[in-house]
């Protein structure tokens, strides 16, 4: 019990640690007693999880107790007792106590020498330990010599992959930081990252997609450390770039893609077992999707086994699919493999956060800096940009309601000469600093990051008659690495789409069973008269009759250009025809026209809003979707019309190249560090579609209808999925010049 602790531990996956180790500490409390020495291991392992949440309380009285039990058990000439002492010695540290630790600590390393010799590990982590509490105390010169020695001990003894070689080395490096020398500090900072990367591909070969969050948390800490330095070194050494890109690269979305990596590889292998695994992981994850889509009093009781189980599983299948197939490694990829498919008067942009770290300790800052790369440069340029508050100052007050979007993204300025030009402010804070190493006209790939997600760059002012997309060509990327990845579409003019809208939210369990029982059934939904300024989203659920008006343009759009099309409205338009749509013959383009929804935090409350998971804060409404929201009695025979994100990852749509989700707050979610946004574009990127437009906020009806009706014109009529969305956002903001609300929200990202 207590050594699948440590592991879990470990891995950071402390809600399933603490169990194990108070139960091995009771089994041993009553067959061994509280005087044997596994006794006091137990003690000293349940402390260290302690501190490792930050509850040095309940770790104190716990390492006191260990040490007390070794010293009468085992003797202090014993190993076990150096070691109880170095962990005493390092919550005191911890705790600021430094008075107390440095005896402990130099007692703790006299022993571990006699009893073990300078070779062992225990050795090496015990200077390791020493050398952190002088540099905390400002006595660099007595730390730098222990931190050399550590280093060498660990090389020796665990080798330059183990996890702990990498602590050393970002040590040790953090020192020459804090002294000044960062030119010593850049090499062991580059081999700490090769380390982490190593560590991560190891980590992610058997676990879980939420055990893989899990995991990156213990590292995050690690990676702020390179790049608040990278940003602090760069006006001396702008060749740390290299270093910043290639950490973008590798760490933007790799848990999304190590899932994609994962499903790929067992569908594609030709292994009974592992597909019949897969499939028993996939029915478990729908029975799951289901059942939170119900009230929780009536949700299953052994629904957290079943997710227990879920997760079980895909570990399985990630140490399964790693033996099909080489999944691309982390770190593999490099800026200069970005930069070789650059074309003349092309550039990318990775945008960077980070909670920024001065000399290793921590600040309240949230840093933003860009990484631009062009073509034959000698390494991209490291361009640093603003803080968050910064940028949060901006949001809060701008992207609350349609005035004050207008506000924001407007080119001419407002008559109330009192206030902030938040447009202005925007443009100065994350793009004014990039323009003089962008040549103007060029095709710009960019990769945001934190709070960018939430911007539409294409509307953002650079002067009372200029806006962004009027100097540059921009296309959104989830990642520049994406650019490696050729398109498996052979053809610029699709063959195939699927249609939704003019849906009847309202209908029966009756009608929508009947409909589920013949899913190729179309009914057409006779419009109400409802006000054109509806919006697409505001948990009033309300007939859209722009939908309707969108979709059958499009479909007539299509059939003219001999596109199959396939048109789902009024009570056809049910969850379930959705979901049918899965498969290898998915068609080349979704189109989904309705109401969306995404709750930022999880509440108090039924349901989506009260949901941790944040894909099950997001959703798509289809037919009969109100008779669930509003809590009436559903038939158990059919969906309830209400997609989250987290439904929608299980619909694999394999031959789908754009999924155009033309509804409200679509590209909403929850921020997650490098993995970006959780919602609706993570699991449609799940799901493989290769570019989602989305958007930003609550959109209104009938502006909608015209700019998804001009954009398949443009690409009905042979113009790439960039192009014509580009050509899009130009004539609907020639159009409406004065309200980028109208048509601003929408953004293309691949």
């Amino acid at each position: 019990l207590n050594n699948l602790a440590q592991l879990y531990r470990s891995i950071g996956q402390y809600d399933k640690a603490l169990p194990l180790y108070l139960e091995a500490l009771e089994n041993c409390e009553k067959s061994l007693g509280k005087e044997h020495s596994s006794y006091g291991a137990f003690l000293n392992s349940l402390a260290l999880l302690y501190e490792s949440i930050g509850q040095y309380d309940k770790a104190l009285p716990l390492f006191l107790e260990a040490l007390e039990n070794c010293e009468k058990s085992l003797g202090k000439e014993h190993s076990d007792y150096g070691i109880s002492l170095n962990n005493l010695a390092l919550l005191y540290s911890e705790m600021g106590q430094y008075d107390k630790a440095l005896p402990l600590y130099l007692e703790a390393l006299e022993n571990l020498e006699k009893s073990l010799g300078k070779e062992h590990s225990y050795y090496g982590i015990s200077l390791n330990s020493l050398a952190i509490l002088y540099e905390s105390m400002g006595q660099y010169d007595e730390a730098l010599p222990f931190y050399l020695e550590a280093l060498e001990n660990l090389e020796k003894s665990l080798g330059k992959e183990h996890s702990e070689y990498g602590i050393r080395l970002n040590n040790l490096a953090l020192l020459y930081e804090s002294m000044g020398q960062y030119d010593k500090a850049l090499p062991l900072y580059r081999d700490a990252i090769q380390n982490n990367f190593y560590n991560i591909n190891q980590a992610f070969s058997f676990l879980s997609e939420s055990e893989k969050e899990k995991f990156i948390k213990t590292l995050s800490s690690k990676f702020n450390n390179y790049k608040s330095f990278f940003m602090d070194y760069a006006p001396e050494n702008p060749e740390v770039a290299r270093e910043a890109y290639n950490i973008e690269l590798a760490t933007k979305g790799m848990i999304l893609q190590a899932g994609i990596q994962m499903r790929e590889a067992i569908e594609q292998s030709s292994d009974s077992a592992a597909l019949a695994k897969y499939d028993q992981w996939q029915a478990l994850r729908l029975t799951i999707a289901k059942q939170h889509s119900q009230p929780v009093e009536k949700r299953l009781p052994n629904l957290p086994e079943m997710e227990a189980e879920a997760e079980a599983l895909e570990g399985d299948l990630a140490r399964v699919s790693s033996a099909f197939a080489e999944s691309q490694k982390l770190g593999t990829i490099k800026w200069q493999d970005v930069q070789h498919v650059l074309n003349p008067n092309e550039a990318c942009v990775e945008f960077s956060s980070f909670a920024y770290k001065k000399e290793g300790e921590n600040t309240d800052s949230i840093m933003y800096v860009a990484l631009v790369l062009l073509p034959g440069s000698a390494q991209p340029i490291l361009v640093p940009l603003c803080e968050q508050k910064q940028l949060d100052s901006i949001l809060v007050q701008s992207l609350s309601n349609k005035s004050s979007l207008n506000r924001m993204y407007r080119a001419a300025m407002l008559p109330d000469f009192n206030s902030v030009d938040y447009g202005k402010r925007l443009y100065e804070l994350i793009w004014q600093p990039l323009e003089k190493y962008i040549p103007e006209n060029s095709l710009v790939y960019f990769a945001p990051s934190g709070s960018l997600h939430k911007i539409a760059f294409a509307a953002i002012p650079v002067d009372d008659k200029t806006r962004l997309s009027d100097k540059y060509r921009l296309m959104q990327l989830s990642s520049t690495a994406l650019l490696l990845q050729p398109s498996k579409f052979k053809t610029t003019k699709p063959e195939s789409i699927a249609l939704f809208g003019g849906i009847n939210y309202d209908a029966g369990s009756e009608e929508l069973l009947a409909t589920a029982e013949n899913i190729r059934n179309k009914q057409e939904y006779v419009s109400r008269s409802v006000s054109s300024e509806a919006d697409r989203g505001s948990f009033n659920w309300g007939y859209l009759p722009g939908t309707l008006q969108e979709v059958t343009a499009i479909e007539s759009i299509a059939k003219k250009k001999k596109v199959a099309t396939a048109k789902f409205t009024g009570n056809a338009a049910i969850e379930e025809q959705f979901k049918s749509l899965k498969g290898n013959n998915s068609p080349r383009i979704v189109h989904i026209s309705t109401h969306g929804f995404f709750f930022e935090d999880a509440e108090p409350g039924e349901q989506y809003n009260a949901a941790k998971n944040p894909l099950n804060r997001a959703g798509l409404l289809f037919a009969g979707a109100n008779n669930s929201w509003q809590g009436k009695a559903s038939n158990d025979g059919i969906d309830d019309g209400i997609l989250t994100a987290y439904e929608a990852t299980n619909v694999i749509l394999g031959n789908t190249e754009l999924v155009v989700l033309s509804a409200c707050e679509t590209g909403l979610g929850e921020i997650k560090g490098s993995e970006g946004v959780f919602g609706l574009q993570r699991a449609f990127k799940n799901a493989g579609a290769e570019y989602i437009i989305m958007s930003l906020w609550k959109v209104p009806d009938a502006e909608t209808a015209e700019f998804m009706e001009y954009f398949y014109k443009k690409l009905f009529g042979g113009e790439s999925i960039p192009d014509a969305f580009r050509n899009t956002q130009q004539y609907m903001n020639t159009k409406y010049p004065d309200e980028p609300y109208k048509w601003a929200a929408f953004v293309l990202v691949r």
